[in-house]
C-alpha cells in the first residue's frame, strides 16, 4: 500500500509506473491494476516456507532482471520488502539509476540512494552502519 500511495503521487508528476509482484497469497495485484498501473507478475513462490520472497534473494533478483532488462534502465526503483537487502539491490543496480528503499525494521544493509523509515523517533543514526 505504501508503494501504491507513492505511485499515485509520482504518476501525477509524469512518471511511468510499473510494479513487479509475485502472486503470493494475499497479494494486491488486483488493487494495483484497478488503480490503472502496469503490473509485471513474477513467477510464483517455489515454497511458502523459504522466505517472504518464496525463494532466495539471488533467484528473486534474477526473476526481476528477466522481467525488466529489455526496458531498463529505470530512473528509480522503489523497494518495499522485508526480505530484500543489499544482496538483491547489488544485483539490480545495473538496471536503474537510483534506489529508493522503504524500511522500518533497521535490521539489514541497503544499497540505497534514498531511504525512508517512517517509524516515530527513528533517526538517521540508526542506519549509519546499514546504508551503503
Amino acid at each position: 500500500m505504501r508503494c501504491l500511495t507513492l505511485a499515485h503521487t509520482l504518476s501525477g508528476q509524469n512518471f511511468t509506473i510499473t510494479f513487479l509482484c509475485k502472486p503470493h497469497e494475499g497479494n494486491l495485484i488486483y488493487a494495483i491494476e484497478n488503480a490503472h498501473f502496469k503490473v509485471i507478475t513474477l513467477p510464483p513462490a517455489i515454497s511458502s516456507n523459504t522466505s517472504l520472497l518464496g525463494c532466495n534473494q539471488r533467484d528473486d533478483a534474477e526473476d526481476c532482471i528477466n522481467a525488466i532488462e529489455k526496458i531498463a534502465p529505470y530512473d528509480l526503483i522503489i523497494i518495499d520488502h522485508y526480505a530484500i537487502d543489499v544482496e538483491w539491490q547489488h544485483r539490480l543496480k545495473p538496471f536503474c539509476r537510483k534506489f529508493f528503499v522503504i524500511d522500518d525494521l533497521a535490521d539489514r544493509k541497503h544499497q540505497a540512494d534514498f531511504l525512508l523509515d517512517q517509524t516515530v523517533n527513528r533517526t538517521k543514526d540508526t542506519y549509519q552502519a546499514l546504508a551503503m
